[in-house]
């Protein structure tokens, strides 16, 4: 499982490098120890999967590694998805027609997520974002631009 934690941390780095340059603070390696204490996460995939090839299978590995470390899996969320009630620690994003999106759209459809997995969790005030490629400039467009 230290692959998989180490892999964890090289995208959070990442998405900190790339989605939040000039607001850059990386927290200490145990900020988000794998424990039942942490806020949610939401997995936000790249470019180039249609509907129909599930583009939030990007993270079936990580979210399998999550939930053997004991974390609630919450599903997929978005736009035209079934939703459920569930409070859970980790979820995926389906961006809708996500070749076609505008960012500004897509961060609007992350702000949707993010609203719905804080009325599940209303334990906690925020979610920690991880993206993907065209995944981190989605969430960086939400940054940009909630309220």
């Amino acid at each position: 499982m230290e692959h998989s934690r180490q892999w964890f941390w090289n995208i959070s780095v990442f998405v900190a490098l790339v989605v939040l340059p000039g607001q850059l603070v990386i927290p200490p390696l145990n900020a988000y120890a794998f424990d039942t204490d942490h806020d949610p996460v939401l997995l936000i995939h790249g470019f180039g999967l249609t509907e129909d090839e599930r583009p939030e299978s990007t993270w079936d590995s990580l979210s399998v590694d999550l939930i053997g470390e004991g974390w609630e899996p919450g599903g997929v969320i978005g736009i035209g998805l079934p939703d459920s009630n569930k409070s859970a620690d980790v979820y995926t994003i389906r961006l809708s027609s996500n070749n076609c999106l505008t960012y500004e759209s897509q961060g609007t459809e992350v702000d949707s997520a993010v609203v719905k997995i804080l009325n599940k969790r209303t334990d906690r005030s925020s979610v920690i974002l991880v993206g993907f490629s065209m995944g981190g400039l989605s969430a960086r467009a939400y940054l940009q631009n909630c309220d």
